[in-house]
């Protein structure tokens, strides 16, 4: 009995969770991410780049150890890192409401969450409006044209230009984490939805991903004519 609950014990020692500082970097990711840290810090903005590896890989530790070096280089008032778990939404059925999630919490980290925007994004929810469609467009798929109805492209619009303000010469990264976890054609829609809808500029994205997610988003999504 005592066996059996020291392997338990042991078993669950060994779980796998993601390191969060260079004392725990045992496989030497922090010289990587100090030279990403680097980048990160003079590259032209707006721009989205990505951390690829199997899951499990270590992709969540190694922009961890990222995180660390970017804010240690820089003003902490100027620059800032946020994370968005898209596993965290998507393990209660919210898939489909990824994206909004993401421009909602966008809004709260750079006090742009008024009660207009609050409104905005329930309406969002209600309607599925970033919801996306198999067509012939980009890789076989576009926005539903819905999103780009009068009334809440000028709403979208009116809020995105509010955090391009607000954000000013700040430099912002925001890392997308457990995107791989998801559906793969929900992977897809956050992708097209950040390349062609969150026009910030002041930002940048680093998604982490593994190809073989994407492959077959795209292979599902995919319109051959």
């Amino acid at each position: 009995m005592n066996s059996d609950f020291d392997n338990l014990k042991n078993t669950l020692s060994r779980v796998e969770v993601p390191i969060d500082n260079v004392e725990h970097d045992k496989f030497r990711y922090n010289k990587n991410a100090e030279g990403f840290a680097k980048f990160l810090e003079k590259c032209e903005m707006p721009i989205t780049v990505s951390i690829q590896g199997d899951w499990g890989s270590g992709k969540t530790s190694f922009m961890n150890l990222v995180r660390n070096n970017f804010l240690d280089n820089n003003s902490k008032e100027q620059n800032e890192f946020y994370k968005f778990d898209a596993w965290q939404f998507s393990a209660f059925g919210s898939e489909e409401f990824l994206p909004i999630f993401l421009l909602e919490e966008i809004a709260e980290n750079t006090g742009c969450k008024s009660k207009q925007a609050t409104r905005f994004f329930e309406e969002l929810k209600s309607i599925s409006i970033l919801k996306l469609v198999e067509t012939g467009s980009n890789y076989g798929i576009k926005i539903d044209p819905s999103v780009f109805d009068s009334n809440h492209a000028q709403k979208r619009e009116k809020l995105i230009n509010s955090i391009n303000e607000k954000t000013s010469g700040r430099r912002i990264v925001y890392f997308i984490d457990d995107l791989d976890r998801v559906k793969p054609e929900v992977a897809i829609e956050m992708l097209e939805v950040i390349k062609s809808v969150l026009n910030l500029k002041n930002f940048i994205f680093v998604v982490a991903i593994d190809l073989e997610v994407i492959r077959k988003g795209l292979e599902k999504n995919l319109v051959i004519i």
